[in-house]
């Protein structure tokens, strides 16, 4: 069986960066470890075990980094919903 993911140079960089950045808030760097680790070749249930997360936890931020890269590791607002947005049923 293959596990991992080819990442470039830069692109090991940049997750490596990540894991000591301040410019995030603390949960993007789990999710660059998340990534950094699978591309090394890691068991995605592995990683899953080494952060306390789930397995589909860590399939989601691997699929986020797949199709958007760094941005996809960090959160992404989400919609906030105002009264004229609801329907009330009676």
């Amino acid at each position: 069986m293959i596990y991992g993911m080819e990442i470039s140079g830069q692109q090991r960089d940049e997750l490596q960066a990540l894991l000591k950045s301040n410019e995030y808030d603390g949960s993007v760097s789990p999710r660059a470890q998340i990534v950094l680790w699978h591309a090394e070749g890691r068991p995605k249930a592995e990683i899953a075990a080494a952060l306390k997360t789930t397995r589909p936890t860590v399939d989601k931020w691997i699929k986020r980094y797949q199709d958007e890269g760094i941005e996809g590791l960090v959160n992404q607002g989400h919609a906030k919903i105002t009264l004229s947005d609801r329907r009330y049923v009676r």
